[in-house]
């Protein structure tokens, strides 16, 4: 535990301590000289650490205490996104892979982020790679705990936190758009689109032309609009039930016309919201989709102009959308250091 008597450190004691702690700590790439995206950061965020404790005459147990919340923080944060086989292989638990598979988990392992791109994920539903709308840790946690820490802020994790809940956002929206407001067959039970579940959200399934289900659907309602209630109406007279026929075509001809009367009223309305310049609910649902991307879209590096984002985040933000608190701290921040020039992707010159 750190102590007012404890010795207190130097430039090149810091440094050689975080250096080793860097080594022990960070799990380094199995090809030599290959890059660490993870790494990269950690000697990023060990920098911050060494200046800040210097700073404060801290002594090498507080040091390492910096270091391992600024770890704790970028693992978190990895763990979040991270592939079940990337995880699966830090662990240890599956060893039984090919050569193609560990390469494909080890560079997993040593990438904090990659974008994810909103509009694939929303085309091929959530077994696509793309795909952000579910997380499993708590994102907005660890974002707070690195804001708390105003001595780690670094642009690009700022940009790598910024893009992951906009991108998660932004995709869980789209599924939701999926489920509710995508024309087609209504499951029962739950009232979301019947091929959602089946299809994982992959929209070509879910809109492909089923013709057995359409055929289906023809004759259900072919034989309840039709044969049955004409039948029924055809026998009473036939069998000289006249009053009963009498009372069952005065039933249907009513619903024929109510039925029809219905079509003809949300003809009428829909006609008379695009005459007064009302938009449809369900255009304006996929409208605002098109709004978040832009805001997604807005944030590819290498230069990011932070305020551009902010913009396109209070539009489709007056237009319904609803952004992550920490989404706004995230982008107000980087806007209070400069409005216009975020570099968000690493110099490895």
């Amino acid at each position: 535990m750190y102590s007012p008597d404890s010795e207190a450190l130097t430039q090149a004691s810091a440094s050689s301590i975080a250096r080793k702690w860097v080594a022990k700590t960070v799990k380094k790439p199995i090809k030599p000289y290959a890059w660490s995206q993870m790494r990269w950061i950690m000697d990023e965020l060990a920098d911050r650490c060494i200046a800040e404790s210097l700073r404060l005459g801290e002594d090498e147990t507080r040091l390492c205490d910096r270091l391992d919340s600024a770890h704790d923080i970028i693992y978190w944060a990895w763990q979040t996104f991270a592939p079940d086989y990337a995880t699966a292989w830090l662990s240890k638990k599956d060893l039984e892979i090919c050569l193609k598979e560990q390469e494909r988990a080890e560079k997993a392992i040593h990438t904090l982020w990659d974008r994810h791109d909103p509009k694939r994920a929303f085309n091929e539903g959530t077994r696509s790679e793309h795909y952000t709308g579910t997380i499993k840790g708590d994102l907005p946690f660890i974002i707070a705990s690195y804001l708390s820490r105003p001595y780690l802020r670094h642009p690009m994790l700022d940009w790598i936190f910024l893009d992951m809940t906009i991108s998660q956002e932004v995709s869980a929206y789209g599924e939701h758009l999926k489920k509710t407001w995508l024309p087609g067959k209504r499951d029962l039970v739950i009232g979301i689109h019947d091929r959602y579940l089946k299809a994982h959200g992959n929209l070509a399934e879910m809109t492909k032309i089923d013709w057995n289900e359409v055929s289906e659907s023809f004759a259900m309602w072919f034989f309840w609009a039709l044969v049955v209630p004409i039948g029924g109406i055809w026998a009473s007279f036939h069998w000289e039930y006249t009053a009963l026929g009498v009372w069952l075509r005065g039933i249907y001809a009513a619903s024929i016309a109510g039925f029809l009367s219905v079509k003809i009223l949300e003809f009428a309305i829909r006609f008379m919201r695009r005459l007064i310049g009302k938009v449809d609910p369900r255009t304006h649902a996929f409208g605002l989709w098109d709004q978040m991307y832009e805001v997604w879209r807005l944030l590819e590096g290498p230069v990011v102009n932070p305020t551009l984002v902010r913009e396109a985040m209070v539009k489709s933000r007056d237009q319904g959308a609803v952004w992550n608190n920490v989404s706004w701290s995230l982008v107000d921040r980087v806007i209070a250091i400069d409005p216009a020039v975020w570099v968000v992707q690493p110099d490895r010159s």
